[in-house]
């Protein structure tokens, strides 16, 4: 029996943030990440041309634990919204907080 072990990986493009990521996140149009800090910070990165953060905001004081895709017109059709930004992100903090994160 094969046992595979997960390890994370971290990409920085210039000098890392002063705080541990504790979340990633690929958007579906595969431009774009979003990372969670255990500071509660939210990042959000251009993958293309290259690596490149695009916006930090803090959105809670909790650590990030969790981000999951959300069509911002909630009919379960990504396929529309693959061309354009029209997406939103939730984003889980450990306190069981779940926040909605507009305009990605």
């Amino acid at each position: 029996q094969v046992e595979f072990m997960r390890l994370p990986a971290v990409l920085w493009a210039g000098p890392a943030p002063p705080h541990a990521i504790t979340a990633l996140h690929v958007l579906p149009d595969g431009e774009r990440l979003v990372s969670g800090a255990a500071t509660g910070q939210v990042a959000f990165w251009s993958l293309q041309p290259e690596l490149a953060v695009a916006c930090v905001s803090s959105v809670t004081t909790c650590a990030i634990t969790a981000f999951a895709d959300c069509p911002l017109d909630h009919d379960r059709s990504f396929s529309k919204h693959l061309a354009g930004s029209s997406f939103a992100v939730l984003c889980a903090t450990e306190d069981g907080v779940l926040w909605k994160l507009d305009g990605v």
